[in-house]
């Protein structure tokens, strides 16, 4: 499922809420962009184990 620009925003946004949560580097946020579905579903259901593994698997 496609995600539109404005999806992909609000996404960005609710990550960079939780960038406490996860952890992350600002710069790690551009390369998540891909992500965002994978990484949206773990914010959604609340899932710290989900959104770590997509960071992870994000960086590398």
């Amino acid at each position: 499922m496609a995600i539109s620009d404005r999806q992909s925003v609000t996404g960005l946004n609710q990550i960079r809420q939780h960038m406490w949560f996860v952890n992350a580097q600002p710069e790690v946020l551009m390369i998540t962009v891909g992500n965002l579905a994978d990484i949206g579903s773990a914010i959604n259901i609340g899932s710290y184990a989900a959104i770590k593994a997509a960071n992870a698997v994000t960086v590398g």
